[in-house]
């Protein structure tokens, strides 16, 4: 049993093969398994693979179920292909590999802050 959500068509090509089944993201259980790795504070990483869109996947980091839902409501369309990635383990100090502040217009960044 898939969630209610109807994505906007922008290509069918029936050479693809359409037809019922297949992995479904908006399959219950798929849904089930990225709410709970939310819930539990994981971070996931969102690889959105465009149907016949020529480019590149586009690369999502979210960390809240309602967030996850939005993304595929706003930005998915029908024939989109998605592999989400636990990622949390990878954002450590140690596996960091720059770091830095945006200047203002003086290029001066400031020494503390609330972030």
């Amino acid at each position: 049993m898939a969630i209610e959500l109807t994505f906007r068509t922008r290509d069918h090509s029936p050479a693809d093969g359409w037809s019922r089944g297949g992995e479904v993201i908006t399959e219950t259980a798929q849904l089930d398994r990225v709410r709970s790795a939310l819930t539990a504070g994981r971070t996931l990483l969102v690889k959105h693979w465009h149907y016949r869109g020529s480019r590149c996947p586009d690369l999502v980091a979210v960390e809240d179920f309602e967030q996850f839902m939005d993304y595929l409501r706003n930005d998915a369309v029908a024939g989109d292909a998605f592999d989400v990635y636990d990622i949390t383990a990878a954002l450590t100090d140690e596996t960091r590999i720059v770091s830095g502040k945006c200047p203002d217009q003086n290029e001066e960044t400031p020494r503390g802050g609330a972030y």
